[in-house]
């Protein structure tokens, strides 16, 4: 941290102690590339609404996720990916990996019409920023422990995934049941 431009340019210009264990994506640099990362979405979005068919919708994200992807390796060589302070080739980097994962799954579900199996995420995507604070409130983690904690006890090797998945369903039921009643918190 003591050798990172974001690091030093933030110790200047922003008061008070701030969190350096591997540094911060939070500071007056990295909310440059984090503002990128945005716009990558809004463009995705932009040329999903567009008038082309979804065919094409889908193979331009893909090879727009290729170009990032591959011009964030580039770029890689000479600045790193480094998640922590969200630099430059790691929206590349990210970016890519997101188009390509959206152009998929736009291609498998609006394209070809296999959906069903999606509802799990339906659920999840519908109230996204609802269970995103609701944990701040609201331990899932304990109320795991308290229905499974004596299921993990004896589930063997099973055992470190029990609690987290048990966590992830009670997340998703809450949501489930806010679904059901069409209860949609919108920024």
């Amino acid at each position: 941290m003591e050798r990172c431009l974001s690091s030093y340019i933030d110790q200047q210009l922003i008061p008070g102690e701030l969190y350096y264990k591997y540094g911060d994506n939070e500071g007056v640099i990295s909310t440059l590339p984090a503002i990128c990362t945005a716009l990558l979405g809004a463009l995705a979005g932009h040329w999903l609404r567009s008038n082309r068919s979804g065919s094409r919708k889908a193979s331009g994200l893909a090879l727009a996720g290729v170009a990032c992807l591959l011009a964030g390796l580039a770029w890689g060589q000479f600045f790193p990916i480094i998640k922590i302070l969200w630099t430059s080739s790691y929206v590349l980097f990210a970016g890519g990996w997101s188009l390509l994962l959206l152009a998929l799954f736009y291609w498998v579900i609006d394209v070809k019409g296999y959906h069903r199996w999606a509802f799990f995420f339906v659920v999840i995507g519908m109230n996204a920023i609802t269970i995103y604070f609701l944990q701040r409130f609201v331990e899932f983690d304990a109320i795991a422990q308290f229905f499974l904690g004596g299921v993990a006890k004896h589930a063997g090797l099973l055992a470190p995934l029990i609690l987290p998945f048990g966590a992830l369903m009670i997340r998703w039921l809450v949501l489930h049941f806010l679904y059901r009643h069409r209860v949609f918190l919108k920024v």
